[in-house]
Formats: C-alpha cells, structure tokens, sequence
C-alpha cells in the first residue's frame, strides 16, 4: 500500500476534527495552558487510537502533492502526479518541483568529458560561497565524504552511478531523510516509504514519546516505522549493502586548542559566508527572538543588515511577549526593518499537514502553534534560523561530566527521550520515561554508541546532541514550515562549524557566553539589548495582554 494516496488531505481524524487549541487561550502562561488542555484531551481518549490518528491514517489522508522539497530514490519508483522524474544507470529519483537537484559529475580528463555521478538536493553553499541553484553541476574529485564536508548548507548526496553507490548527508543532517533496507528505498520522510508487514506504525512509541504534542524526536536513526531508519550525519548509506556507516567526523580541534576569539572569527567567517549566499540568490527573513541564536546571525549579516526582513512571533506565553519586546527594541535602536507575526489559530488541517510533511516524527509544540501564522508572511524570502548556535552552549551535558564520565546506554536513552533538556532529570515526563526503557529504543542507542569511535565522554555527547537533536529534530520540522519558494536554512551547518565549537574549552561550554563572544566581536552594540533578560516591565507587559486576551476571547468551545 502505498503511504501517500491522492485522496484529499482537507479532512481530519473525528477526534482532531472536532477539537483544536487556541494559542490566545485565557491563562497567563498561553504555552502552559496549550499544554494542559493537550493533556486534558490526551486523558479523555487513553488510548493512542483515539488520541489521535495514526501515522498509517495520515500519510493515506495526505496528497503528494502537499509534500514540497521531499523526494524519492529506488531502483523503481511509482511517481506522484506532478512529481518530477530523472534517471541515471538503474536508480530513479523521483522528486517535488520545489525541490532544487545539482548533478554531480566525474571530472573531465584528457579527451573524456564529464560523466553524471549522481545528484545533490536540497540548497548546497560552495567553499568559494555561492548557493548552488537548480539545474548547477558539481565535479566530484576524490572522496564523495570531502565533498559532502567541503559544502555548507541543507543539502544531502546522492552518489549512485559509481562503484561505491552511497547517500551522504550535510554536516548536520539539517536535510534529514530516511532509508527502508527491505524495499531498498530512500526519502525525505517516512510518509513517502509504503506500507508493508514490515514497515507498520511504532504506535506505542509514538504515545510514549508525546508525539506531535511535546518537543521530541526518535532517537539515533529510529523512526515512527519499523524497518524504516532515519540516515545520520557524519554517516553515509552504503546503496549496496543498505547500511549506515559512519566516517566521521573528519575535522577535529582538540579543547583548547585554538582561542576562544578565534574560534568565534572562524565560525563568523563561515556564517558570513553563507548568508551573503543565500542573500545574493534569494530575498530574506531572519526571524528575531530575546536569545543568543538569532542575534549571532544579525551579528554577522551586520554588512547586509538593511536587505534583511526581520519578524518575531507574538507566542502568548511570557517567552513570547519578551522575544516581541527585545526584538522591537533591537529593530528601533538600530533601524531595522521588523513585523510582529500575529498567532491565528492551527486547525485540524494543520496538524495533519504538520504531521504529514514530517512523517510523524517530530514534535513541536510552538512550531504547530505557528505554522498557521507563518503562512501570512512574504512566501519570496527564505529564512535563515539559528539552529546550531545552542550547540556551543552546554547543551547535553550535566554540570558533573568530564571526559571521563562513563556513560551508560540508559542514560543517553533518557537524555534523547528528554529532547535537548540540560538536566533531563528534573524534566523528563513518565510517558518519555517508559519510552527510552523500551528494549527498542535501548537497542537503537547501544547500536549507536558501539559506532561511536570515541572514549572522550564529552565529545560523545556532543555527536549524542548533532546526530539526535539536529538531524532527528530540527532536520524535520523545516519541512513543515516550508512556504515557497522561500525556504528554511541553517547558515551555521558546516563540518568546520560543528568542529571549531567541539574544540572550545570545556569552561567556555559550561558558561554559555561563546556566543555573546562572537556577537561582540562581529557587532558589539548589538549587546547593549540584554539577551534573555525578562525585566519587570515585560512581565507586567505580559500580565495585562493575558488578562486583555481573557476579556476578549474567552475559551469556548473546540475549533475544528
């Protein structure tokens, strides 16, 4: 069966189609009030049947037609009306018009011309700084790994008409796609993988791990399917044998081996250049919050500042109201052009949209709560969002390790099932509990620490937070929130990047100021805003919105 059918993605389950969340619900906390009416909800309906549809119920509700920059490659492929179809030796890559494809070629020698190796999909940043469009060519000399590491951006590889056919991921996974061994299949998400014996709904898993309702995602190469693996960074799919092999990764500073001041002047160096990319091809938006992430990126698109769009979402929990305020006061201080996104209400539909484009994998609470909102602004500007710069803060990690720590296989289990919680014993809900003691997931995470060639328990950690967290998570939700042809990028993706933070000195991680260090060597007034600083006058701020919100939208009953 197939997993995406034609039929009309406009329906929705009965219990989702007759119940939704209003991000302007009463409460002072808008965030925690989703939650508890999440949980009132989940309490009403026990088990998973009820709760919610299915991935299997889903993907069949789903149009192929809705599943933009997603593609997929086997030796043959049914192709989805309107999909674009290329072949190359016996593979066939079937793919959404969105999605821009590179053609990767075998150099030229003597009086041989080029020969096609394969494909790059996604958006690839060349060493020399050029986004490469649709329809470009790449020459691969040498190792197809130093290429995939030479290159920047959201992109993954495919090598197929080459002796050693394999699929290779960019340095963070932020293009994320998934394998099936039996059906010999490759894409962009399970949704697009069909359904046999063999490949049925983790069902159990899925209600455990809080799916789409809590932050969180399958850990290690797992996924919502059985038979069905999620590919790795610093890994590539052996297309012979259909294993994932590691190979990375390959770059590697030592801690401490280079200052902390020009770790962050390499690392600017490389945003820079890959935002002026993105910038010389596409229009752009930054979306501009109260905390470190976002304000790096300004920081080093200070030069191209004034071409920049700039737009916070207005979340109705106390976060939200102080990402609105810092950033309005950024925009105002320095003259920069910004809009408040208003929240309008997710429906059914856009869960099952949600859902669909992710294939199930993900959960998002404040991405769904604004994926109905997004669709408001310009669709000509592609977003440049800050994932990856919570890497160089102590993420993972627990005030107590060392790179002696010994870590166990339960540990890390817990630690994914908690998402990127610090202390994810203090956080961690029942349901995630019983969901990283399941002797499938603990056997996901023994496999992935027997690959792991390394007995620096810091270092682990730190391949734990890339490999699960960025390629598992944020590698997937990007599809979601795709409203073309603008699209979502991570200008910090790079091997060197993830290499440079990986070799800062354990003190700087543990203090959590690396950022700051790069904004104030790159744009120092940028700091006279505090970042994260909730004042006094933003929680009143806060409180008297939540109680105007109150008075003007009470809760009622369900939307659908």
């Amino acid at each position: 069966a197939r997993a995406v059918t034609s039929r009309s993605a406009e329906s929705a389950c009965e219990p989702l189609s007759s119940w939704s969340w209003s991000p302007d619900a009463a409460g002072v906390d808008g965030y925690r009030e989703m939650m508890l009416r999440l949980g009132s909800f989940a309490r009403d309906h026990p088990s998973p049947a009820e709760r919610f549809a299915l991935p299997s119920e889903v993907f069949a509700r789903g149009q192929a037609a809705d599943l933009c920059e997603q593609f997929i490659l086997s030796s043959s492929v049914e192709v989805p009306d309107g999909w674009v179809d290329r072949r190359l030796g016996g593979w066939q890559l079937a793919h959404h018009p969105t999605l821009p494809v590179i053609t990767v070629d075998t150099p030229s020698v003597g009086d041989t011309d080029h020969a096609p190796l394969g494909w790059v999909v996604g958006y690839p940043i060349t060493p020399e700084g050029r986004l490469l469009g649709d329809g470009a060519k790449l020459t691969l000399q040498g190792d197809p790994a130093d290429l995939a590491d030479d290159l920047g951006g959201r992109f993954l590889m495919l090598i197929t008409h080459d002796e050693h056919p394999a699929i290779y991921p960019d340095a963070v996974g932020s293009y994320s796609s998934v394998y099936c061994p039996s059906l010999r299949m490759v894409a962009s998400t399970p949704a697009l993988i069909p359904y046999e014996s063999s490949t049925t709904d983790r069902y159990e898993l899925i209600d455990r791990l809080g799916i789409p309702w809590t932050g969180g995602s399958f850990p290690f190469g797992m996924t919502a399917r059985h038979g069905v693996e999620r590919l790795l960074p610093h890994h590539h799919l052996d297309l012979r044998t259909w294993t994932m092999v590691r190979h990375g990764p390959r770059r590697r500073y030592e801690r401490g081996e280079l200052s902390v001041e020009e770790t962050a002047d390499r690392i600017a160096t490389i945003v820079r250049r890959h935002i002026d990319a993105i910038m010389d091809h596409i229009p752009c938006y930054l979306p501009l919050t109260a905390g470190n992430d976002s304000r790096m990126l300004l920081a080093c698109a200070r030069d191209r500042r004034h071409e920049l769009a700039l737009y916070t979402a207005d979340i109705a929990d106390l976060g939200g109201t102080n990402d609105v305020v810092t950033a309005t006061a950024i925009a105002r201080r320095f003259d920069l052009r910004h809009q408040r996104v208003r929240m309008r209400r997710p429906t059914a539909a856009d869960l099952d949209r949600w859902l669909l484009r992710t294939g199930y994998s993900v959960g998002e609470p404040r991405g769904l709560e604004t994926t109905a909102s997004y669709r408001t602004l310009d669709r000509g500007r592609a977003r440049l969002n800050g994932q990856i710069g919570d890497f160089a803060r102590n993420v993972y990690r627990l005030p107590t390790d060392h790179e002696g720590t010994r870590l166990s296989v339960d540990r890390l289990a817990l630690q994914a099932a908690s998402h990127h919680d610090v202390d994810y014993r203090a956080s961690i809900r029942p349901g995630k509990v019983r969901f990283s003691l399941s002797p499938e997931v603990m056997g996901y995470v023994e496999r992935w620490m027997r690959g792991v060639d390394e007995t620096d328990a810091l270092r682990i950690l730190d391949l734990a937070y890339v490999e699960k967290v960025v390629a598992a998570w944020a590698g997937v939700w990007v599809y979601a929130e795709y409203f073309g042809p603008g699209f979502t990028i991570f200008p910090m993706s790079h091997s060197e990047v993830v290499a440079l933070i990986m070799g800062l000195p354990d003190d700087v991680r543990r203090e959590g100021d690396f950022n700051r260090t790069l904004i104030a060597r790159q744009w120092p007034e940028l700091l006279d805003v505090p970042v994260n600083a909730t004042s006094r006058r933003t929680m009143l701020l806060h409180k008297r919105r939540a109680a105007a919100r109150r008075l003007r939208r009470p809760m009622v009953g369900p939307r659908s």
